[in-house]
């Protein structure tokens, strides 16, 4: 999978040319404005980072942060590739930004609908048409929460429901 992150562990800056033109402040703002209206007893955050959608949702709302590179202390490691935790517990799902790193992107969409009824997940405009299709092949019903990044990349965040 690849990451955001230098060879020598130095996080990319939004100015950086290798960086992909992510905006992960205005994502996580209208992710968690979102998630407080379905007010969920737990957000699992896979591709977490920095766990920063822990610092913008409700006091009460349970969080678990799932990557793969511990950016932070407390982050549950897992390769998306190969083994996904079973979750037993009612939650959201957040994957911001991670989709268009995995390696079987409908394998990871079907994990998902086998473990959450509710899902909050940005992908790029380009990969709009693929994702889309992928979560409602599972099952998912989709709407768009918000257009987060104007750059280049050009995120929309997407809300699926069983």
């Amino acid at each position: 999978m690849a990451n955001h992150w230098h060879d020598d562990g130095r996080k990319l800056l939004k100015d950086d040319p290798n960086n992909p033109g992510l905006d992960w402040t205005n994502r996580e703002l209208y992710a968690a404005n979102f998630i407080s209206t379905i007010s969920p007893k737990k957000v699992f955050d896979f591709g977490c980072g920095d766990c920063g959608i822990s610092k913008r949702i409700d006091d009460n709302i349970e969080y678990v942060g799932f990557d793969s590179v511990a950016h932070t202390e407390g982050i549950v490691l897992i390769d998306f590739n190969l083994n996904l935790p079973t979750i037993q517990e009612e939650g959201v799902a957040t994957c911001l930004g991670i989709l268009e790193y995995l390696d079987d992107k409908k394998a990871f969409i079907e994990y998902l609908y086998q473990n959450f009824a509710q899902v909050v997940f940005s992908c790029r405009d380009r990969d709009r048409v693929e994702t889309i299709e992928l979560f409602e092949g599972a099952g998912f019903t989709i709407q768009v929460i918000a257009k987060t990044d104007p750059k280049p990349s050009n995120q929309t965040l997407y809300y699926a429901e069983k």
